[in-house]
C-alpha cells in the first residue's frame, strides 16, 4: 500500500524543492552527488529518497556501493510534478 502524503511533506522546503527538481532534470542520478549538486545534508536526503519510494515516484538501484535514484516515469504523481517543474520554468525563463 502507498504512503499517504500531504503537499508540505512532499515540497515543503527548499532543499527538497532541490532534491526533487534534480531528480526530475536527471531521470537518473547517483545519491551521493544529488547530496553535492543540492548542497543538502545526506541523511535528510536519504529519508526524503524513502519517501518518494514509498510513493513509487523513484526507485533505487544499487550497482555496488553506488546508490542510482531514478524516476518511475509511469507514477502519475512524478508526471505532474515534472509537469510543474517544467510549467514554473517556463514562465521564469521567458
Amino acid at each position: 500500500m502507498k504512503k499517504a502524503i500531504n503537499v508540505e511533506e512532499l515540497l515543503g522546503s527548499k532543499w527538497k524543492i532541490r532534491v526533487l527538481k534534480k531528480i526530475i532534470e536527471e531521470k537518473e542520478v547517483n545519491i551521493s552527488n544529488l547530496v553535492k549538486e543540492t548542497s543538502s545534508n545526506f541523511k535528510k536526503v536519504e529519508e526524503y529518497i524513502k519517501t518518494l519510494n514509498e510513493l513509487d515516484i523513484v526507485r533505487e538501484k544499487r550497482l555496488g556501493k553506488i546508490r542510482l535514484i531514478i524516476v518511475n516515469e509511469k507514477s502519475l504523481i512524478y508526471n505532474n510534478l515534472e509537469r510543474l517543474f517544467r510549467m514554473v520554468g517556463e514562465k521564469y525563463t521567458s
